[in-house]
């Protein structure tokens, strides 16, 4: 089975190796305490490192506001196909 954050669908096809199989009830109940902390500070992080992500895309959206509309792309397009002529002539 799949847990969060790694949620995961197996296809047809696909192997599934069932990790659980490798757990010890017994360690597992004498260790609950620390892996419900653990989990707890885990997802903490986890959730703190989105929160970031999140925050870095609204600055960049905002930041690209301000170049985007000077940005020649069709410029761009010509300078990368000039440079893949020019690998590809080398590679010849």
């Amino acid at each position: 089975k799949s847990i969060e954050p790694h949620v995961y669908s197996a296809s047809v096809g696909d192997i599934v190796v069932n990790m659980d199989e490798a757990l010890d009830p017994v360690v597992e109940k004498k260790y609950a305490d620390v892996i419900a902390e653990n989990q707890e500070m885990f997802f903490g992080l986890f959730n703190r490192a989105i929160s970031f992500i999140s925050a870095a895309k609204n600055i960049h959206d905002q930041m690209e506001q301000y170049y985007a509309p000077y940005m020649d792309f069709d410029a761009l397009a010509r300078l990368q196909q000039e440079i893949l002529e020019q690998i590809l002539d080398t590679a010849n």
